[in-house]
């Protein structure tokens, strides 16, 4: 398995739009430092957790 660090990527990313759903679970989870997004589809919330927090950990899996 490959080894991507996802701090290259921040630069040319912006902040997601999110729905009042993912908004709700990003504020429930801005207190970890190690964030497991389970079936995280287009991965909206870990991409704007580590953006808010570049020290946390956060591990997107998806089937697809």
């Amino acid at each position: 398995m490959a080894d991507y660090s996802f701090c290259a990527l921040v630069a040319p990313l912006a902040t997601p739009k999110l729905s009042r759903r993912l908004n709700t679970l990003i504020q429930l989870a801005s207190d970890f430092k190690i964030i497991w997004d389970i079936c995280c589809d287009h991965g909206k919330a870990g991409i704007t957790l580590v953006m808010k927090d570049t020290s946390r950990e956060v591990h997107c899996i998806d089937r697809s």
